[in-house]
């Protein structure tokens, strides 16, 4: 990575995999508490006010092919990434500031009112009552820790079907069945313990993956952001 200060001086150097990963979860946590108002936006705008590039993100590429990083991630990841969080959020600038005023325009537009009057009052009433401006708090830890559960849906009836699938087939290979029917007990009791051991089973599992998932996230992040 590469960036140019106003001042002349230019910095650049090699960023691991690594210290880009710590840079993205630490940095965002250096503003926590942090109002997020005209200030707050305009900090991070000031930061890159001293470099170069300035807002322009852009790479480059050596006489040897190599690609180098430059514009504002390389001023945060080589030199100060305070503003690392205020800076993701300039493209959400205006949407937020003039949220209520572009609501109302919304609704004032024919095409783009599709909420009745006493719906727009409410959220009026809604956006009246929330205290503003916000606090910035990041919240990637459970952000991504719910997409990583979302995710894990799909591959849970996987899991279940994996541990249940073996339940009722393992006596037709082995040829059991009748011992079962003639048993004092027979097959009513025996499938039934069968559904239960593969049910709990299942849950266990399930909630194996979910823990381990959960872990991760911890190790990761630690308890941030919840």
């Amino acid at each position: 990575m590469e960036t140019q200060l106003a001042d002349g001086q230019t910095i650049s150097r090699e960023v691991t995999a690594a210290e880009q990963d710590r840079t993205v979860i630490e940095a965002p946590r250096l503003l926590s508490g942090q109002v997020i108002d005209e200030t707050f936006f305009q900090r991070a705008l000031d930061a890159l006010s001293g470099t170069v590039d300035g807002m322009e993100l852009g790479q480059i590429t050596t006489p040897d092919n190599n690609f180098v990083i430059t514009g504002p991630d390389a001023y945060f990841y080589l030199v100060d990434p305070t503003y690392y969080g205020a800076y993701h959020l300039l493209s959400m600038k205006d949407s937020y500031l003039h949220r209520l005023d572009m609501f109302r325009e919304n609704m004032e537009r024919p095409w783009g009112n599709y909420l009745t009057k006493e719906e727009i009052c409410y959220w009026e009433r809604l956006e009246e009552q929330t205290q503003q401006p916000f606090i910035y708090e990041p919240t990637d830890a459970p952000n991504r820790l719910f997409d990583v559960l979302g995710t894990m849906g799909i591959f849970i009836p996987v899991l279940v079907a994996l541990c249940v699938c073996d339940l009722f087939s393992q006596e037709r290979r082995a040829r059991t069945y009748p011992q079962i029917f003639t048993s004092r007990q027979g097959r009513k009791c025996l499938f039934l313990a069968k559904i239960l051991a593969g049910g709990v089973t299942s849950i266990l599992a399930a909630a194996m993956a979910m823990g381990a998932v959960i872990g991760s996230s911890l190790i990761r992040y630690g308890t941030w952001g919840w």
